[in-house]
């Protein structure tokens, strides 16, 4: 297994008025864009920065879609280790608590926020209701 660096981050425009009665911060779409979608590419640095840049133990509004093109990366989803190992994707549902713990210097992926109004409501009851219950899916180099 890879050695891991803990990931620090930043948050983003966020204000208390973000904060949930159980004092977790929700972070809207709106907060990273006037669009309905956002893209952001992950990837480690020579120095062990991190170049994205969001807040720790969060919700979020929408949808996080995480395309993890090699590495081996390790978040926390409703309080459950998922490992991120190779070239994987996962969802994670608007509302689910989440953060970051760590990502080896090989980690590359994007992320793609998608606001909730977006997906169609057929496709979202499939996410909603049948999506990978916390295991990322191994996606094929080809």
């Amino acid at each position: 297994m890879p050695a891991f660096s803990i990931i620090f981050v930043k948050t983003n425009r966020l204000n208390e008025a973000n904060m949930g009665a159980d004092g977790i911060l929700t972070h809207s779409l709106k907060d990273i864009t006037d669009q309905e979608i956002s893209i952001d590419k992950f990837s480690r640095t020579e120095n062990n920065k991190v170049t994205y840049r969001k807040s720790a133990h969060r919700r979020d509004d929408h949808y996080l879609f995480i395309f993890q093109k090699n590495g081996h990366s390790k978040i926390v989803i409703d309080f459950k280790d998922v490992e991120l190992i190779g070239n994987v994707v996962l969802c994670i549902l608007p509302g689910q608590v989440h953060y970051g713990v760590a990502a080896d210097n090989e980690t590359e992926a994007w992320l793609i926020n998608l606001d909730t109004n977006f997906v169609n409501d057929d496709y979202r009851a499939i996410f909603e209701d049948h999506y990978f219950q916390y295991d990322p899916i191994a996606l094929s180099n080809a």
